[in-house]
């Protein structure tokens, strides 16, 4: 994307909150110091946009040996899946990737009966024996 003016990074210093509690707060290391000596740069985002921040930086991130396909969801390696539950008893499931970070979600009744109910499906697919009946 030759046309994009980015501020190259090279780590992530750290994140919070603006005081007022409107803002998500992101600081960055820059490659280079800028012209007067910086070397952190920071965004603020509306604490609103914050989940889709969170959804463009997962998609941004290149898949291996592909092009990327529009409209195609990127597919990423995980650590572990943990299910459990939240302060108010609400289903809470966990997914934690191979840099330690981790995204949960907090899931309905529905939502979680048609997750199993898709998982069910999707394993019996991917297993040609299962559902045979015996000779």
């Amino acid at each position: 994307m030759p046309d994009v003016k980015a501020h190259l990074t090279k780590a992530i210093l750290k994140s919070g909150a603006s005081d007022d509690g409107k803002y998500g707060l992101l600081g960055f290391l820059r490659e280079q110091q800028d012209s007067i000596g910086q070397d952190d740069i920071w965004i603020g985002v509306p604490v609103e946009l914050l989940p889709h921040l969170a959804v463009a930086s997962i998609a941004a991130i290149p898949q291996p040996g592909k092009k990327p396909v529009k409209g195609e969801r990127p597919v990423f390696e995980i650590d572990d899946i943990q299910l459990g539950s939240g302060a108010e008893g609400q289903l809470v499931l966990t997914t934690i990737f191979p840099q330690g970070a981790s995204i949960s979600v907090r899931l309905e009744e529905a939502e979680a009966r048609t997750l199993v109910q898709r998982l069910e499906l999707l394993l019996a697919k991917s297993d040609p024996q299962k559902g045979k009946k015996p000779n």
